[in-house]
């Protein structure tokens, strides 16, 4: 056995890794950190830590780093009310390192709801321009439909961008 052989195997492998196998197998290697961030044998509330982690793979990120989920209407647990499900899926972003800004949409009867945080950027400037209110850190509103979300989900992005810019 030759250690500094498998040494430099190791290190070509890594090197050929990045440049020519990353695209292909990266969502792999997000699969398992997300499974290792978020499984948890011994918890107390194993349905809810089973929910948790099957929820965290429809989070996304906009260019300067806003994470959100959208979930459409159809995407509902049969009952599953869209408020309750909107105010347990922003939650679930609060804890992600480098995301300042967070949004939940969730496709309801009257409308998308939306539900806004953040732990740095005065958000509630957007929520009020799309007709809703809250807080600095803490708002939300209703918005017509998916496109208009995206909209949103741009003014939060251009938010960040100003709040990193400073």
């Amino acid at each position: 056995f030759d250690k500094f052989r498998l040494k430099d195997a190791l290190v070509q492998y890594k090197k050929d890794f990045v440049t020519m196998q990353w695209g292909n197998e990266k969502y792999k290697w997000e699969a398992v950190k997300c499974f290792q961030d978020n499984w948890d044998v011994n918890a107390e509330d194993f349905a809810d830590m089973i929910a948790k982690a099957d929820n965290m793979h429809k989070i996304k990120f906009t260019p300067n780093n806003v994470a959100y989920i959208y979930t459409a209407q159809e995407d509902l647990e049969n009952g599953e009310a869209a408020h309750s499900v909107s105010r347990k899926m922003v939650g679930l972003m609060r804890d992600i390192k480098g995301v300042y800004v967070w949004a939940n949409f969730t496709e309801s009867d009257d409308g998308v709801l939306t539900e806004l945080r953040s732990n740095r950027c005065n958000i509630n400037p957007v929520a009020v321009k799309y007709g809703g209110g809250g807080h600095k850190k803490a708002s939300g509103c209703v918005v017509k439909d998916r496109a208009e979300a995206m909209r949103l989900l741009a003014d939060l992005d251009a938010v960040v961008a100003e709040y990193k810019a400073e």
